[in-house]
């Protein structure tokens, strides 16, 4: 049994009072999680990651993390990969009532990332969520607390029904998200108590770690730092509760915005892209099948509500303890609602009363029946649970076959996508397989040169999901890189090739405030009296490589001689490009003093305003004049 404690609530919830009054105050929470962190390591909890489909750190990394990792496995919570997960294009009827983006339902490969079309990423109603390797550790959380709010649906819901629950499916993870998750969780020095919205920090990533190794005497600016985080949390929860309440009670919209956050605005974004696909045939069927009022989603509001209050306060109260056999038998439980609801959403891509949709429903509604009753039995918690959960393994594998039996009475992209389940916490390579040209296709757009010199580019990329470093967060070219490396060595050329366009590929990848706001000097003496900020582009980065590599790659020019050197590079990212340069003594010298952050009047001289000045037409450098004041 793995658990995991806190102080009691000293109330329960109810829909009568406000959050604060069932929750614990700012202080008490904060110091119930220091003792927490001081308490170490909970048994059994590092056995949950593998489990779950993600990695350990990313469970662990706060206290509340590890609640929420705990939440989400006794709802039976597991992550698929999403690089691996073929996603179902929707027929033409369940598709957004507007075009969320120009490719359709499912996602395409980007710049090496596998984008996916906002409002149409995120179903509150599947049963497991994404492991997104290019998503920040917090998601690990966020999604597992959007599966304990759990959603609302009923057979005549309407579209502002539709909306509130909206709305209250995502008020706990975003609580979570800006104010809970950042008690005790370690940031570097710029963003220390300072809310990340979208922007990507790999300092603050490189410093994620299980919340029992944090060292808090080392860190005295935690308490106080994690006492603001609860300050916010409450109040936020407090006003978006209210607003919600008001909602439900009036049915009338009340849009609460807040600084970069609008939750009215995204449930409205999130009830126009789903309203189609929630009220077809297919999810009634789901839901009526193989889920149960209550226990999966909730048919009435104040009924979600209540539950969004007790995921609250079950995260930051009491003792969660999880099971492990009984943990299996829900994921099963999930499993088997995952294949129902892929086979459901196939046969809305026939007539029913077409000669293919009477064979396909012939040959699986018998499946969906045996899914269906052992989704019963599992929900029972059995005496004998792995008799149980391995009869419902084969019949999800039973359901699997028969569906590959009448596939081609499918379009191609339904027949295609059909096995791609994206497991990695159930059979790994077997699930694997069924992704593998997704995945190929992503490393073909992330590295194409590296691609092009694979000898079998599929067979590439299954052996790359058999590497432990895949399941890990970062770029998929990153991970190319770790893996040629860890099977040819860090020299061989193939592992080259990679390593350069991992570092082409590599995060931060804009710069704002340079976009916006730098400007270049007249010319380069100029730089010797501007005033102004003189700054690394963000994006920057510096390595090196072989010289034929990077001509092979961006048949740039280099310099006379190197053709067979290492040749030190800096490079960023400009509107998506890549711009490079090679570091000439002066360029290096600069950038070395940029980088340590060295005040310009210590260092900059005549003979280093011209390489100075080429930096900044090609935008590794950044000057920010300082606006003109008038003379006092």
């Amino acid at each position: 049994m793995i658990r995991h404690t806190l102080p009691p609530a000293a109330r329960q919830v109810s829909l009568d009072d406000m959050p604060r009054q069932w929750l614990p105050t700012p202080e008490a929470l904060v110091v119930a999680l220091e003792k927490n962190i001081e308490a170490g390591e909970p048994a059994g909890l590092r056995a949950l990651a593998p489990q779950m489909g993600a990695p350990e750190v990313d469970l662990t990394v706060t206290p509340l993390t590890a609640r929420a990792t705990m939440l989400g496995a006794l709802g039976g919570r597991a992550f698929y990969h999403h690089e691996l997960r073929l996603r179902q294009p929707m027929p033409e009827h369940l598709e957004p009532e507007l075009a969320v983006w120009q490719a359709g339902t499912t996602p395409q490969w980007s710049d090496g990332v596998l984008a996916e079309p906002k409002y149409f990423s995120f179903f509150q109603d599947a049963p497991f969520p994404a492991f997104n390797p290019n998503h920040r550790r917090k998601w690990r959380a966020h999604e597992l607390l959007h599966g304990a709010s759990k959603f609302f649906w009923h057979p005549q819901m309407t579209r502002f029904e539709l909306y509130v629950s909206a709305r209250l499916n995502e008020l706990l993870p975003i609580i979570h998200w800006y104010g809970f998750d950042e008690i005790f969780r370690p940031r570097c020095a710029e963003h220390r108590g300072k809310l990340l919205y979208r922007e990507f920090c790999a300092s603050c990533e490189a410093l994620a770690r299980p919340y029992w190794e944090l060292d808090l005497a080392a860190e005295p600016q935690q308490r106080a730092l994690g006492m603001g985080a609860a300050h916010n949390a409450l109040e936020h929860l407090e006003s978006e509760w209210s607003a919600i309440v008001q909602e439900i009670a009036t049915g009338r919209l009340h849009a609460t915005p807040r600084g970069r956050l609008d939750a009215s605005s995204d449930a409205v974004g999130y009830m126009r892209a789903h309203w189609n696909r929630v009220t077809a045939w297919s999810t009634g069927s789901w839901v009526e099948r193989f889920l149960v009022d209550g226990v999966d989603y909730f048919s009435t509001l104040d009924a979600l509500l209540l539950n969004v209050g007790q995921a609250t306060q079950d995260l930051v109260c009491g003792t969660l303890e999880v099971d492990e056999s009984l943990y299996r038998a829900r994921r099963t439980r999930r499993q088997l609602q995952d294949i129902a609801s892929r086979v459901l959403v196939a046969m809305e891509w026939l007539d029913p009363e077409s000669a293919e949709g009477e064979r396909a429903d012939d040959a699986l509604e018998p499946h969906l029946d045996a899914l269906a009753h052992a989704c019963g039995e599992l929900l029972e918690e059995p005496e004998k649970i792995e008799t149980c959960v391995n009869a419902a393994l084969e019949s999800f594998a039973a359901c699997s076959r028969a569906f590959s039996e009448v596939a081609e009475l499918f379009p191609q992209p339904i027949a295609e996508s059909f096995l791609g389940f994206g497991y990695r916490f159930l059979d790994a390579d077997i699930f694997a397989e069924a992704g593998s040209a997704q995945l190929a296709q992503g490393v073909e757009d992330s590295a194409p040169k590296t691609f092009a010199m694979l000898t079998d580019p599929l067979d590439s990329a299954v052996a790359l999901t058999q590497w432990e470093g895949f399941d890990e967060t970062g770029r998929l070219s990153e991970r190319v890189h770790g893996w040629l490396s860890s099977q040819l060595g860090e020299e061989h050329p193939l592992s080259e090739q990679a390593r350069f366009e991992a570092f082409a590929n590599a995060e931060p990848r804009t710069d704002e405030e340079a976009t916006l706001f730098a400007s270049l000097p007249d010319t380069p003496d100029d730089l010797l009296e501007a005033g102004g900020r003189l700054r690394p582009h963000a994006t920057l980065r510096r390595a090196s490589f072989s010289a034929s590599v990077i001509t092979h790659t961006i048949g740039q020019k280099l310099p006379e001689g190197s053709d067979d050197t290492r040749l030190p590079v800096a490079a960023a990212l400009v509107d998506g490009q890549l711009r490079l340069m090679a570091e000439s003594n002066d360029i290096t010298r600069i950038l070395d003093h940029l980088q340590a952050g060295e005040e310009r009047s210590l260092w900059l001289t005549e003979a280093l305003c011209e390489p100075l000045y080429e930096l900044l037409e090609n935008s590794l450098v950044c000057w920010l004049p300082e606006p003109r004041r008038a003379s006092r």
